[in-house]
């Protein structure tokens, strides 16, 4: 049963060209817009490198990290540009008058 002649290369498997660019599930619409809006508010009022510290790290007083919580609900949105603008009258406060 030996068949020398038989000299067929085995096919190679399918290969698909694109492949999604992640496999987490992507935010909704909505969510997505919340999250967007936050993120312009945060840089509009705190200034990009305030904006990115605030909006990625935890935060105790939210209890998690404001871009998740912004985009989870329309409440969260509100918790988070409500946090956004007390942080930014904070520090609009502690700055000394400048003449």
């Amino acid at each position: 049963m030996d068949n020398a002649d038989d000299n067929t290369i085995p096919p190679k498997p399918v290969r698909r060209f694109f492949r999604p660019a992640h496999d987490s599930t992507r935010l909704s619409r909505d969510a997505a817009a919340r999250e967007g809006a936050a993120i312009r508010l945060a840089i509009n009022t705190l200034g990009s490198s305030h904006a990115r510290l605030f909006l990625n790290e935890p935060n105790d007083a939210l209890e998690g990290r404001p871009l998740s919580i912004a985009a989870q609900s329309a409440s969260g949105f509100r918790l988070v540009c409500d946090a956004i603008i007390e942080r930014a009258s904070a520090s609009t406060l502690a700055k000394p008058a400048t003449r």
